[in-house]
């Protein structure tokens, strides 16, 4: 008989009705010579400190490097946990199948469970394990995975890849965040990947900050039927022209008009998709991976955490019929063939999972009877796999200067010869009733204009009508969305001077598919941030914690050096055990440094972060509201008043417990909010209030009646 292990009951299910288990039993399925079981996740957490004895945060006591790891069971967990160990244990089942995402933490999941069950019984150790290894939930997946297994042992350094991340984000998490916070007296949580995040949303306000606008001119020629331009910060130029461009003749001085063509995009990964998600439809990260999970489950898209934007070629066939069958009934454009190009094909980076694409079981789905925001998401994808497949867009390019007063004004223009795959964007802007935002190449171009220029050569004198002169001004960076700062994730590389650690991180950027969402929501959630509109703006408190964290925590570099190795680790090209080492050494000398630190600067850091931390004023007593790492309490421990994060307000309606948001809701009778989500998943406005019972604070809903 043989164990299949999914990571959660939904999989289980699945996989159960697959081969035959129609048995349900409390925590498994049962029948036709198998047994199907499940996580929630990772039932194996490591152990906090306190299961080591350090009860009490200490700054003394670190840093806190346990000889061997513990691993322990949530509360809520702790049966699953018993029920899948016995089951490993039980005299019937003769081989396991490890059936967890097919993905680094997928495997962690397991093996932590695995390894348990060993120790509780020894008459699991021998038995074998294979990988079910599958990229979507549809039936025909699991069939044909279950049919090509392999040992789970050569995903050994995949494991050891997703242990060591683990491992090394505890020392540096557990350390970082208990020496901060026992130095300051505030919950301050650091991170490996978080830190260095925040440091980039500070480091962009700090430019917008210390930005000067300057003063510059922009000057438009009218040439009668399209115009050119030219802009200079000289004022004196820009009077002698105004003065006597009337004298002078237009006389083109460069013409070039160039067919071009520009490749349709590749198919969406996980990063992309939350960054259109955002620009177009103003979803967070967060809310764009939930989407992505919930259509992964319903077996409408494939799996939903994935770098790669490409297909692996066994999928061709597949994919182009798939692709073939969605277009007859949703693409309404007329005479487009699709076709996969070799460029979309690419096995190496694909060995885990391919791109984000639509399922069989989409072709027949009612998608109309989607909530919104998942109908939104599913057809981004469906219109991606259909405009990667479209031909590619040609135009003309024309770029034209012209000699006016000595000076060379100029403009640029294009004209569409083959619209191929924008024509499938057009329907899907049609079909969404969107605007898209316009290309990168136009919106940072305030010269290009969609005009017609007329054929021209060099020599050729053109009417000119008038000259204008605009007073301009140089603006600041714009501050980070979920898009832009994703983008940033991805393309962290660019910062680095190394070539070799800039071309590892350009590779994979900085966090996982899995990990980028919750790590902007931590950040809000910590207090570090918070959203303003779309921007993502630095709190007083993360800008605090920039500015006196240990350096190598803020740097991207330190991401890209672990994630080399973490890469290494997974080819079996480096040792986890010296992996390890290096994280110790390396917390080590913060905690090093931060003793060194305060020794100089400590009472006065302290007044500082204090200072930091308070929200407003208890409505109750009248002392401070304190924020720490569970909600915002007062800071007379007898009052009692307390506005928990985790509340039933953030889960109900999807929206996250700020400090911008509790400062307000304190100040104020109403504060009016957007982008609550409802039960359906549409997006809803209206104001909220404080409701305080006396024992408890809730946030209600105020409508007008």
């Amino acid at each position: 008989m043989k164990l299949i292990v999914a990571e959660k009951p939904s999989v289980a299910a699945s996989l159960a009705r697959i081969v035959g288990a129609t048995k349900k039993n409390d925590g498994y399925f049962e029948g036709h010579n198998f047994i199907v079981t499940y996580c929630i996740g990772h039932l194996l957490q490591l152990a906090m400190p306190d299961i080591y004895g350090y009860k009490t945060w200490q700054f003394n006591d670190l840093p806190i490097i346990p000889d061997k790891f513990k691993y322990v069971t949530a509360p809520e967990t702790v049966k699953q946990c018993n029920i899948v160990c016995d089951l490993m244990a039980d005299m019937r089942v003769d081989g396991i199948v490890c059936a967890t995402d097919s993905a680094r933490e997928g495997e962690l999941i397991f093996r932590r469970i695995f390894s348990y069950a060993i120790q509780k019984s020894s008459l699991v150790r021998n038995k074998p394990v294979y990988r079910l290894w599958v990229s979507s939930t549809e039936d025909a997946a699991y069939r044909h995975g279950l049919k090509t297994m392999r040992p789970d042992s050569e995903y050994n350094n995949l494991y050891q890849a997703g242990n060591s991340r683990a491992i090394a984000d505890w020392i540096i998490g557990i350390n970082g965040t208990r020496a901060y916070t026992t130095a300051f007296n505030v919950k301050l949580p650091v991170g490996r990947v978080k830190t260095p995040i925040l440091a980039f949303i500070v480091q962009r306000e700090q430019e917008i900050e210390n930005f000067k606008p300057e003063l510059y001119y922009r000057l438009t020629a009218d040439h009668g039927n399209f115009k050119t331009f030219f802009k200079t910060s000289n004022k004196d130029v820009v009077e002698d022209i105004l003065s006597s461009y009337r004298l002078s003749e237009a006389v083109v001085n460069a013409y070039s008009h160039t067919e071009k063509k520009k490749a349709a995009p590749l198919l969406y990964n996980t990063t992309q998709i939350m960054k259109d998600a955002n620009a177009l439809f103003g979803y967070t990260a967060d809310e764009t991976l939930s989407i992505l999970q919930s259509l992964y489950d319903n077996k409408l898209t494939t799996y939903p955490r994935v770098e790669s934007s490409y297909l692996t070629s066994d999928m061709v066939d597949v994919i182009h019929e798939r692709a073939a069958k969605l277009a007859v009934r949703f693409l309404r454009v007329e005479n487009i063939t699709l076709t996969i190009p070799k460029r979309l094909v690419n096995d190496k980076v694909s060995e885990e999972h391919y791109a984000i694409v639509p399922t069989d079981t989409a072709i027949k789905a009612h998608i109309d009877e989607l909530p919104r925001n998942e109908k939104n998401i599913f057809l981004l994808i469906m219109y991606r796999l259909f405009a990667a497949l479209s031909p590619d867009y040609e135009y003309y390019r024309t770029e034209l200067k012209v000699n006016i007063c000595d000076h060379t004004f100029s403009c640029t223009g294009s004209t569409p010869i083959r619209k191929g795959y924008k024509e499938v964007e057009e329907d899907l802007k049609n079909r969404l009733s969107i605007k898209a935002p316009e290309p990168n190449d136009k919106a940072s171009d305030e010269d290009f204009v969609e005009q017609i220029i007329p054929s021209c050569a060099v020599g050729d004198i053109l009417d000119l009508h008038s000259v204008s002169s605009e007073d301009k001004y140089t603006k600041p960076p714009q501050r980070y969305t979920d898009s832009s700062l994703l983008s940033a994730m991805e393309n962290a590389g660019r910062t680095i001077a190394e070539i070799n650690l800039r071309k590892t991180i350009s590779d994979c950027g900085i966090g996982t598919p899995a990990t980028r969402a919750e790590i902007i929501t931590s950040l809000i959630r910590d207090g570090y941030a918070e959203r303003i509109k779309k921007h993502l703006v630095p709190t007083e408190k993360g800008k605090l914690l920039i500015s006196k964290v240990d350096p190598s925590l803020c740097d991207a570099v330190l991401t890209a050096k672990m994630e080399e190795k973490l890469n290494l680790i997974a080819q079996g090209n480096y040792q986890p055990r010296k992996f390890q080492e290096e994280t110790v050494l390396l917390t080590q000398k913060i905690i090093r440094d931060l003793e060194v630190e305060l020794r100089v600067n400590g009472a006065e850091m302290h007044k500082v972060f204090r200072s930091a931390n308070i929200v407003g004023k208890c409505p109750r007593c009248g002392n401070a509201v304190i924020e720490n790492a569970k909600g915002y309490r007062c800071e007379n421990t007898s009052c009692g008043f307390a506005i928990w994060k985790d509340n039933n307000f953030s889960k109900n309606f999807k929206k996250p417990i700020t400090t911008s948001l509790v400062t307000k809701l304190l100040a104020n009778k109403s504060v009016p909010i957007k982008g609550l989500t409802s039960s359906k998943g549409n997006k809803f406005n209206c104001d909220i209030a404080l409701e305080d019972t006396g024992k408890f604070v809730n946030i209600k809903l105020l409508f007008d009646v």
